[in-house]
């Protein structure tokens, strides 16, 4: 899927279909998360969604590794990709796990704050109780749509990035360099827009604005948030 490839394009229409799957099962855990802290306060809701959110982010994880690893032989190359699949998910399974639940309580924790903020906003205007409550519950489904949609979408493609550097490394041929490509569009971000096209040595990192990245997604060398979230880039590796 990603190997010696001459565009994304087979990649992204993956990460669309897995986002929306994941999106599914995000909306109404961030809703009644959400109506949970409303009614019980902030402890209870970020209990309630790691608690639920993590088996959940798990399963996606496996699922996009699982994915990807298999997508990264050719078909004459399914039998290797059938034999080595076990291995590779044993190998990323401890790594799955932590990131499922690290990531898990760092949206229970945005989601907290990002419904604290509303309802400081309301105080600070003078609102009742009341009305701020009324506004927040009405507003509950655009909130947790919107609040679904990043995740999905940064979540699926952070994972499908991981697995692919992951897969890469364990093919043979050996991959030898690799290439950013961008999804091309309006939405694309100016510094990534820069980086499309740039095929370097599989060993080096792109340099991004935030900090250098061996691929779209990464964070293992200090980028930060801003070159990750709702990106859609992805890596192109080239054996030869």
């Amino acid at each position: 899927m990603l190997i010696d490839v001459e565009d994304d394009r087979l990649i992204q229409a993956y990460l669309d279909r897995t986002e929306q799957r994941l999106h599914y099962h995000q909306f109404p855990l961030i809703c009644a998360g959400i109506r949970l802290q409303m009614a019980r306060g902030s402890i209870a809701a970020q209990h309630y969604i790691q608690q639920r959110g993590e088996p959940m982010l798990r399963r996606h994880y496996r699922q996009v590794y699982s994915d990807i690893y298999t997508a990264s032989y050719h078909q004459k190359e399914e039998k290797a990709a059938r034999t080595g699949l076990s291995q590779f998910l044993t190998d990323q399974l401890a790594y799955m796990e932590r990131r499922a639940g690290r990531r898990i309580a760092d949206i229970s924790h945005a989601l907290v704050e990002q419904i604290r903020e509303i309802v400081m906003r309301g105080v600070r205007n003078g609102e009742s109780n009341q009305t701020i409550a009324a506004r927040i519950y009405r507003d509950i489904p655009e909130i947790s749509r919107g609040r679904a949609a990043r995740i999905s979408r940064t979540e699926t493609h952070n994972a499908a990035m991981a697995a692919g550097w992951e897969a890469m490394k364990a093919r043979r041929p050996p991959v030898v360099s690799k290439t950013w490509w961008t999804a091309s569009d309006e939405r694309v971000r100016e510094s990534h827009a820069a980086l499309h096209g740039v095929t370097i040595p599989v060993d080096e990192p792109f340099e991004a604005e935030s900090g250098p990245m061996m691929y779209p997604s990464d964070q293992s060398l200090g980028a930060g948030a801003e070159d990750v979230v709702n990106c859609r880039c992805t890596p192109l590796y080239h054996t030869s």
